[in-house]
């Protein structure tokens, strides 16, 4: 049986060529989650623009993140920071990163995600017939209209869907993963589509099978929504606003069986069918 312990002997393995340190002994295994025989990692480099000299350390991160994926087992997301002509955004999709592999911030715009005549950039469409997944990581500074509304009409739609959640990003346009989901409906993405791509596709890409759905067996962690009709008005991490007539809200949560949040009391008793207090 897979433990964090053999995670983290395996990554101490993996050794930083810049820095000629191990993953594990400088620290940049954040953290390691085992469930059953899977492992979700959490690596982070030692510097925001690290390392920035050369084209081939400009990779070099990438390349290790894969590796110790390769080695655990599991898919590794890359966030690619800033747009670098020394590291195109179309290598990393089409040559780093293995199918399977998430790609995150796929809407931001900011790492060369649309080209110039206004299309998604070619080497994203080249890296989904690769494999890799793309993920939309709202945040606070990485989704915008103008990107996902052409890239949408191209049919270049997420495999997941996902908030990228800090208190930037919930304080601002992203809010929470209702007000994300429903951002899709408002673009045109059908309610079954997304519900899926926000629940059962992302658990697959993360190895997760056992999550996701309501399949007989699975654990009792469910949502129920309610879809609401009006005039709505959705903001993108740059300050645009889009105009919707449906949006999401949550009526009831229930995490393993039990209810946590309840917006409207449907799982409570009424009140004059209680019982006197003692």
């Amino acid at each position: 049986m897979l433990t964090e312990a053999a995670v983290r002997d395996a990554l101490a393995k993996v050794i930083d060529p810049a820095l000629g340190h191990d993953l594990v002994s400088y620290r940049m295994v954040r953290s390691v989650e085992v469930q059953g025989d899977d492992a979700l990692i959490r690596v982070e480099l030692p510097t925001h623009a690290y390392p920035v000299a050369q084209r081939r350390e400009l990779v070099i991160p990438v390349e290790q993140a894969v590796k110790a994926g390769t080695l655990a087992d599991v898919p590794v997301m890359v966030d690619f920071g800033e747009k670098r002509a020394e590291r195109p955004l179309a290598e990393l999709v089409t040559r780093k990163l293995r199918p399977g592999d998430i790609y995150t911030h796929m809407y931001s715009g900011l790492r060369g995600e649309q080209d110039e005549s206004g299309h998604v950039n070619a080497g994203m469409v080249e890296g989904r017939k690769r494999g890799v997944n793309f993920d939309v990581g709202h945040g606070g500074g990485s989704f915008a209209w103008r990107i996902a509304v052409p890239a949408m009409k191209e049919k270049f739609i997420p495999d997941s869907i996902s908030t990228d959640l800090h208190i930037g990003s919930m304080n601002a346009g992203m809010k929470d993963m209702l007000n994300v989901m429903s951002k899709f409906l408002a673009m045109g993405m059908p309610l079954d589509e997304v519900v899926q791509r926000s629940t059962l596709q992302p658990a697959r890409e993360i190895k997760q099978d056992a999550l996701g759905h309501l399949s007989v067996g699975a654990g009792a962690d469910v949502t129920v929504l309610r879809l609401e009709k009006g005039s709505f008005g959705f903001i993108d991490s740059f300050g645009g606003r889009m105009k919707g007539t449906e949006r999401l809200s949550c009526e009831l949560t229930l995490r393993d069986g039990k209810v946590v949040y309840d917006l409207n009391g449907l799982a409570a008793t009424d009140y004059t069918k209680q019982p006197p207090r003692k």
